[in-house]
């Protein structure tokens, strides 16, 4: 066990937020399902055919040099549009499950993040064509209790798989929740909105005690870190 860390009145330091929230285990993970390569799969030999062809059907002369240039740079244009781009978001989609949350991850370069707590799953829906159903994918939609946004994943792989693991894990989240715990949404207990008694009087501060007001410096709001590992 780590010592506690104190600071130099006394008292002792607030922890860190990696350590009031370590990341979670993960559950399940996966990309979105292959058949959305299918298409760069095919692209990609016929634009390399396409590109060789154009080249050496370029006829000899001053302009032959300047014609192959263009047409290598209308290839790879063309490779980065419906090959390297479809291929990177591939990568960068995933659909993470731990037994707290689930969570769409977005992105290569700038990455999007949205997650909703598993005890405050409300309902699990999905939705999927008759394609879908023969690939046995779909889209997944996590609807969340109260006003918070709804998450959805397309083109889950194994979806009813899933779907299945999520209502077990959110079923054994909201078991573990304290009893009568409110949550959002919900009707306050009775006296919540009530204002305590305070005393009129503040007790005095003993002369010799310091004041460190001024010396202590503002706590940052704790910044979120990865909630999966």
């Amino acid at each position: 066990m780590s010592p506690t860390p104190w600071r130099r009145d006394g008292s002792a330091a607030e922890p860190q937020p990696s350590d009031r929230h370590p990341p979670e285990r993960r559950v399940w993970e996966s990309h979105p399902h292959g058949s959305v390569l299918l298409l760069p799969a095919l692209a990609l030999p016929l634009l390399v055919g396409a590109g060789v062809a154009a080249l050496v059907a370029v006829p000899p002369g001053g302009a032959q040099v300047a014609s192959r240039v263009a047409v290598l740079l209308l290839v790879a244009v063309l490779l980065a549009l419906a090959v390297v781009r479809p291929v990177l978001a591939w990568l960068g989609t995933r659909l993470v499950l731990t037994r707290g949350r689930v969570g769409v991850v977005e992105g290569v370069l700038s990455r999007r993040e949205r997650d909703v707590p598993l005890s405050r799953v409300a309902e699990v829906r999905t939705v999927q064509t008759a394609r879908e159903r023969l690939l046995g994918t779909g889209t997944l939609v996590v609807v969340p209790v109260g006003d918070a946004p709804v998450l959805t994943a397309r083109r889950v792989p194994r979806l009813l798989r899933v779907q299945a693991l999520l209502l077990a894990l959110a079923e054994e989240a909201g078991a573990g929740e304290p009893e009568g715990a409110a949550r959002d949404g919900d009707d306050e207990p009775d006296g919540a909105g009530d204002e305590p008694d305070w005393p009129d009087d503040e007790p005095d501060r003993p002369d010799d005690e310091p004041d460190r007001s001024d010396d202590e410096p503002d706590e940052e709001p704790p910044r979120r870190s990865r909630w999966w590992s």
